[in-house]
């Protein structure tokens, strides 16, 4: 304790005598042989260990550079290469090791190794390593390792690997790897890995790999792989593979696997797979697969596969076994189609089985208490039961 208070006074008293070999950065007592040693003050090159007040610039140490107050301005100089510790805030251009402190670490280029800073780290350039940042991580380029802080981790660049923030994992550039944030994952570019979030997963670029939220998973360039919100998946572009929506399940672009949504499976393209919405399922373009909703199922092209639309099935064409329990209408309908009313407009090609059934022309069979075929002569047109036509 004694030699700690003894070396911060020394290095108090040093910092405010005129320069001895540093110009404009004051003096230094050197108990070096060829820069090797101890100094204290503002040394310019130290191979051991160097102790300073507050750092207004150096050359290089390698070895242990403390401080114990904040560094004097912005560029921050110097490099150090094993240890920087400081009581305050610990700075260089360029820190290789192991940077710790009750405050923030500062770099101006880059950070790598071990930065420890309780109250935050925050670089100029990069921060590389396992990075711990009590409150915030924050660089102007990019994160790559392992980063923890309580409230945010924060890259102008791209962050890859592990981040772990109580709030909030943001990247202008792209994130990758895996993030876990209280309230949200934001990337200005891509996201791939895994991401989850309390709240919202977030990425102006496509999403490529395993995303959970909370409420919703967003992507301006389109889902791969897996994602699961508690309200909604929202896909400016393709989405391809499983995506799960508590209510909503969105593809701009159409979606190709397999989507679940409580309330609807949208696209304004087409959907291919298997597509469950507990009130609809709804594309503009093809729908293919296995399609299933207690609600509406409505294409404006084709729905070919095996169809469920307990209120309604509604397409140009429906191909395949297609279940309804009240409405299907088509204009051309293949293979089966039981409904309490099953209408095509045009040419039924197979089996429908309802209630009622009515078709313009008729290549098959209809079974049901009133059966209409347009394209019949009379008496055949209107029949109870069963009508047919080949």
């Amino acid at each position: 304790m004694k030699a700690t208070l003894l070396a911060l006074a020394l290095a108090v008293s040093l910092s405010t005598l005129p320069a001895q070999e540093n110009g404009d950065w004051g003096g230094s007592l050197n108990l070096t042989i060829g820069n090797t040693g101890i100094a204290f003050g503002h040394a310019d090159r130290v191979n051991g260990i160097r102790i300073n007040w507050r750092d207004r610039g150096f050359d290089y140490v390698n070895g242990m550079n403390m401080t114990f107050w904040i560094p004097e301005d912005e560029p921050y100089y110097g490099t150090v290469n094993g240890l920087a510790v400081g009581l305050l805030a610990p700075a260089g251009e360029r820190l290789h090791g192991v940077s710790i402190t009750p405050g923030a670490v500062l770099a101006g280029e880059h950070m790598i190794g071990l930065n420890l800073g309780v109250l935050a780290l925050v670089s100029q350039g990069d921060i590389m390593g396992i990075n711990v940042g009590g409150l915030a991580s924050v660089a102007q380029r990019n994160i790559v390792g392992a980063s923890f802080s309580a409230l945010a981790v924060v890259s102008q660049g791209s962050s890859d690997g592990l981040s772990l923030a109580g709030l909030a994992t943001v990247s202008q550039g792209g994130l990758g790897g895996i993030s876990f944030s209280g309230l949200a994952s934001v990337s200005q570019g891509p996201m791939w890995g895994l991401h989850a979030a309390g709240l919202a997963t977030v990425a102006q670029g496509t999403m490529t790999g395993l995303n959970f939220s909370g409420l919703a998973n967003v992507s301006q360039g389109g889902f791969t792989g897996l994602s699961i919100a508690g309200l909604a998946t929202v896909s400016q572009g393709p989405a391809i593979g499983f995506t799960f929506g508590g209510l909503a399940a969105v593809a701009q672009e159409g979606a190709r696997g397999v989507n679940i949504a409580g309330l609807a499976v949208v696209a304004e393209d087409i959907l291919l797979g298997v597509s469950i919405g507990g009130v609809a399922v709804v594309a503009t373009g093809p729908i293919h697969g296995v399609n299933l909703t207690v609600g509406q199922l409505q294409s404006n092209e084709e729905v070919v596969g095996f169809n469920v639309g307990i209120y309604k099935m509604e397409s140009p064409s429906l191909v395949g076994v297609n279940l309804g329990a009240i409405w299907t209408e088509t204009d051309e309908m293949g293979w089966l189609s039981v409904s309490g009313y099953n209408r095509t407009y045009e040419l039924q090609k197979g089996l429908t089985i309802g209630l009622f059934n009515w078709a313009g022309d008729l290549m098959g069979v209809q079974i049901g208490l009133f059966n209409i075929v347009e394209s019949n002569p009379p008496p055949f047109r209107y029949l109870p039961l069963v009508n047919a036509r080949f």
